[in-house]
Parts: structure tokens; C-alpha cells; sequence
């Protein structure tokens, strides 16, 4: 039976993973994925590591802990978010108060401020002049058209639209990133005897094991995540996951190579994968995990079994 191996969250977007040992199931995502953002202090565009690599390398932790892991938890008025990087001193956020406009992607919005301590920080850590930034929009609320504290479902390729009614925070397009470690295992197989890549590389949410054959989630509808005397977590599979050069920056060392993207394009490429339609996708793109969203709030952890339901035919 397939089950979860391994759950990870990212509270700043762009900087090293939490791994937790349980998770609770939000609109926008695990509590507190991608809920913060580095941005430029003059306009407020955000950072990721496809501009700022050095972001792989700060580590996070939310105080308490117990946020990440229980849905509908009270907020404790000490509660923090704690990052450090090398060479740069621990700094706690200073829950800032003022707003301002910040640009992710698509998106022009109204986040929080978190002060100039964070501010100082991530300025020195980076190089230049840098703000740390809280999401503010509250799921089940104002449409994001009237509210500019909420992100616009993002649009993903035509014909492959979400279940109505997600949301999301800085993530890049769905709530929700799920791997397997048997396709891991057929990737790192595939390259040889190059230098096996970690999971780490592809920044997933949840990590599932026990799955058999390498990429048989191409052929999931659904996943239901299971634990005796618990009501199920149910995620539907959206949309597979087009892989930037992201993965191919080393998380340690921040060194820069050619892999996995090259020996996904052998493997991975739309040539390969006749189930998704050409037309959706830029022509080079590659693939690996999958985008979901969940069909409810809940709580999941590692070791829950994960039953998975399959198409009855091709995407369409």
C-alpha cells in the first residue's frame, strides 16, 4: 500500500523546507506553505531561487511548532517565524503592521510588512535591498477581484481547470505538490552514472511511497490520505508539474549543472507523454510530480496510507 514518506513545507517561499511529521490541510496548502516572501524593497517584486539561489540556503522554523501540525490550532500572540543563513545572525520577525504592494508572478497585491529587522536581514543576507513580506488574504472570503489581499486562482492550462473554490498563497499555481519515490528512483536511474539528484531538488509537499512502477501517478485521478479513526484527506490531481531550472541549483552548495533537466527532456518531454496534450505546454517542457488541490480541510501525516483512485480514460 502506497503511504506518505514525507511531508515539507516552505513558510518563505524560495528558502530551505520544514520536514514535519504531520500536516494540516488548508485551502491554500499545508498550514503556513509559501505564506511568506522576499521581495526588492523599491517595488516589491518578489525573490525566488530562479533569481536569488542563495534563498536555498536559509533555514525556517515556525514557533510554535504545533502550527504547522494541527488544523484550526489558536494563533499564541508569541508566535514566530525564526530563519537563519549562514553568516548571518538568527532574527525572529518582528510581525510588522504596515502594508504594502508586492508583485508575485501574475500577481499585484497588498501584503504585510514584517519590519525592519526582517527587512535588514534578508538585505544583508542577499546583497541588496530586501523586505520580508506575510501573506494576508483569508480563504472563503472576498473574491480576490475586490479583496487585493487575495491571489487569483492562477490559471493553468486550458481545459486542466482546478476543482472551483482553491486557493492560494505565494505558491507558483496550485496548493498542493506531490512526488513519488519510486519515479525518484526511475529518474536517478535514467541518469546513470551521473550524480543521483535528491528530492530536495523538486520542493514537494508530499511525498509518497510504496507506488510501484516509477511515474504510475500519471494514471491518478485522486488520492485519498487514509489512517484508522480519522475522516480521510482527498486531493485530486490537477495538472503534472512542468520543472524549472530550479532543479537544477544544488540545495547545499548552490552549484549549477545541466541535471535533471537534461535527462528529463529524454524521458519526461512531451514527445514521451502522449496523455498531455502538446498545445497546453511550451514545447520544452518536462515533467515530474504532480499539482493537487485538496477536497477539504483535514490533517495528514507521514506513514498514512494513500489509496489512489485512476482515470477512466485519457485527460481530456
Amino acid at each position: 500500500m502506497p503511504t506518505i514518506s514525507s511531508l515539507r513545507v516552505y513558510p518563505v517561499k524560495g528558502c530551505k523546507a520544514i520536514c514535519i511529521d504531520q500536516g494540516a490541510v488548508k485551502e491554500t496548502g499545508l498550514a503556513y506553505d509559501r505564506h511568506w516572501l522576499v521581495v526588492t524593497a523599491d517595488s516589491g517584486r518578489f525573490f525566488s531561487q530562479r533569481n536569488e539561489a542563495k534563498l536555498a540556503l536559509v533555514e525556517q522554523a515556525i514557533h510554535p511548532p504545533e502550527l504547522l501540525t494541527t488544523a484550526g490550532v489558536e494563533v499564541p500572540p508569541d508566535a514566530e517565524l525564526i530563519l537563519k543563513a549562514p553568516n548571518v545572525p538568527l532574527v525572529k520577525n518582528s510581525n510588522g503592521s504596515d502594508e504594502r504592494h508586492v508583485i508575485c508572478w501574475e500577481w499585484k497585491g497588498v501584503a504585510r510588512d514584517e519590519g525592519a529587522e526582517a527587512s535588514a536581514w534578508f538585505s544583508e543576507y542577499l546583497g541588496k535591498p530586501s523586505s520580508l513580506v506575510r501573506f494576508l488574504g483569508r480563504p472563503g472570503t472576498n473574491d480576490a477581484a475586490a479583496d487585493p489581499t487575495k491571489r487569483r486562482r492562477p490559471v493553468v492550462p486550458a481545459g486542466w481547470g482546478a476543482i472551483p473554490g482553491h486557493e492560494i498563497a505565494f505558491s507558483d499555481r496550485l496548493p498542493f505538490l506531490m512526488t513519488t519515490e519510486a519515479s525518484l528512483q526511475g529518474l536517478n536511474e535514467a541518469l546513470g552514472k551521473q550524480e543521483a539528484v535528491p528530492m530536495e531538488r523538486f520542493r514537494p509537499n508530499i511525498v509518497v511511497s510504496d507506488t510501484g512502477e516509477p511515474f504510475s501517478e500519471d494514471a491518478w485521478e485522486a488520492f485519498s490520505v487514509q489512517r484508522p479513526g480519522h475522516t480521510p484527506c482527498k486531493f485530486k490531481t490537477v495538472v503534472p508539474c512542468d520543472r524549472c531550472k530550479v532543479t537544477t541549483t544544488n540545495q547545499e552548495t548552490l552549484k549549477v549543472g545541466k541535471e535533471p533537466l537534461q535527462t528529463l527532456a529524454k524521458i519526461r518531454s512531451l514527445d514521451q507523454l502522449s496523455f498531455i496534450p502538446k498545445e497546453r505546454f511550451p514545447s520544452h517542457a518536462v515533467f515530474f510530480g504532480w499539482l493537487c488541490v485538496a477536497m477539504g480541510q483535514g490533517s495528514i501525516r507521514v506513514g498514512d496510507e494513500v489509496v489512489p483512485s485512476l482515470r477512466d480514460g485519457p485527460i481530456k
